[in-house]
């Protein structure tokens, strides 16, 4: 069956289709779950496996973001569907139906991701609960055998392989959660073994240039060096960027670059007459790549990689639209990547319908910040956001103001910068819809010009872009200005 023909015009249009199509003709009710492709073959599955299920969890995930009320009741609903994929002993979901033994700890851990997403946009706890539940179970398949990694099944013998698939998810996961767990211990105890796990990938599993390979045998020794995807590059570099934004070691984000510019080897010609770039893999592959991607141009604003990036998404997009039987898998991914780009529309500039904080100053000059913290409950949630300013000095990018590094000094290399002298320069910060501000707090720089915040409007803006509470930074600069924010 043929997708319906219809104009689309818009990337957010493109993406309610896409995931309003998926569930118009995958879900399947009988089982809770969504079938694995359509039209479904007469020898088919009655069910998608957990990977596809991964990907459509994310793309519904991304969809919440735009519409809750229309995508929040399909994420839930999926969220207790996968309750029959769970095998209770292991603490992990099969890869089908039933919960068997059939257990994969990297499907697993793309739900670690998936999870965590859904709590950031929700903040309901038992999605951060479940992530942190399949975390746990998920390092019984780390040991020491080759130095450390994470095997890729739980039957180790018959497959006896880490993998870069298993390890570089987990990775990003762990680092993830210890940004949203309360207990220190823990919150310690994640970002350390994400970071011990990235060094094993690091000394295992990367090529010169920075590409993974996919996996080694750790009986033989063997590594599977002609085996490159796209996701398993793309995830190291999530990885970096997270070690990036806790650590605020620079050194993270130099790696993270490098690897985004070493991934240009998949970029391939379209066939069609546009003669566009796009990343040549899987689309399932491929959406790892992108969001990747577009993590490092939030911080560099590289765009070269937004443009490739949306070559991709519009690929996926076309091919999709010739019809023919459809994978969940696939589609999913085609959808996630059109929401994922959405918010990048436009001139790739906070015009976009999200919330945000936005600090401006009402004149010429230069705003330096040196941290931006954003409290809500008592947990910072700028922290891992995306940033943006209207130009950067050097490389003092937009991200270095939520790297959690308060020092105000230009040494300590952890300052948001503008241009120099500009008319109205502005910085800003994305924040979650569902999120309630009760404070806010804005470091200046300490070791010189602090007059530089002098009136700069600090300013929370709606979906509309709209001012719904606003502030001004008094002419006495201080290293720290904190407001708290009154309904």
């Amino acid at each position: 069956m043929a997708p319906p023909a219809m104009a689309v015009e818009t990337r957010l249009q493109r993406a309610d289709l896409l995931t309003r199509y998926i569930q118009e003709q995958f879900w399947n009710g009988r089982e809770r779950t969504y079938l694995d492709e359509y039209p479904r073959k007469t020898n088919g599955l009655p069910y998608s496996t957990l990977w596809g299920l991964g990907i459509e969890f994310s793309a519904l995930t991304a969809g919440v973001k735009g519409n809750p009320n229309v995508y929040r009741p399909w994420m839930d609903q999926l969220f207790d569907g996968l309750d029959r994929y769970l095998n209770r002993r292991k603490r992990m979901y099969s890869a089908y139906l039933g919960g068997t033994m059939d257990i994969y700890y990297d499907d697993n851990q793309w739900m670690i991701l998936d999870y965590i997403e859904a709590y950031e946009v929700t903040r309901s706890k038992r999605y951060l609960d479940k992530a942190a539940e399949i975390a746990d179970a998920c390092l019984s398949g780390v040991d020491s055998v080759y130095g450390g990694g994470s095997y890729w099944h739980i039957d180790t013998k018959k497959h006896p392989t880490k993998n870069t698939c298993s390890n570089a998810p987990l990775a990003t996961g762990l680092l993830r959660l210890s940004r949203h767990v309360k207990d220190p211990a823990r919150k310690r105890s994640y970002a350390k073994q994400g970071e011990e796990l990235l060094v094993w990938l690091r000394n295992t599993l990367q090529g010169e240039d920075g590409i993974m390979w996919d996996h080694v045998n750790v009986k033989t020794g063997d590594k599977k060096r002609d085996w490159t995807f796209t996701y398993n590059t793309a995830l190291v570099i999530q990885a970096h960027l997270e070690l990036y934004r806790i650590r605020g070691d620079r050194t993270h984000l130099t790696e993270a670059i490098r690897l985004s510019k070493a991934s240009k080897l998949w970029l391939s010609r379209n066939s069609t007459a546009e003669g566009d770039h796009y990343y040549r893999d899987a689309p399932f592959f491929v959406v790892h790549l992108i969001e990747a991607q577009l993590g490092v141009y939030d911080v560099t604003r590289d765009g070269t990689l937004l443009a490739d990036c949306r070559k991709t998404a519009d690929f996926c997009w076309r091919t999709w639209r010739q019809g023919g039987r459809a994978k969940l898998i696939d589609l999913a991914a085609a959808a996630r990547m059109q929401w994922v780009l959405a918010k990048y529309d436009g001139d790739s500039e906070p015009k976009q319908r999200r919330r945000s904080v936005r600090i401006e100053l009402p004149r010429k000059g230069t705003l330096t910040l040196a941290e931006v913290e954003i409290l809500s409950n008592g947990e910072n949630i700028a922290r891992g956001s995306r940033a943006l300013q209207c130009s950067t000095y050097g490389d003092c990018y937009a991200n270095l103001a939520i790297d959690g590094n308060t020092d105000g000094r230009f040494r300590a290399k952890s300052l948001a910068h503008t241009g120099e002298n500009e008319s109205s320069p502005w910085w800003e910060v994305e924040i979650s819809p569902a999120a309630k501000i009760d404070r806010i707090r804005v470091w200046n720089r300490t070791d010189a010009v602090p007059e530089r915040l002098d009136g700069a409007r600090v300013l929370i803006l709606d979906e509309k872009r709209k001012p719904v509470w606003e502030a001004t930074i008094e002419q006495t600069p201080k290293p720290k200005v904190e407001f708290g924010i009154t309904p």
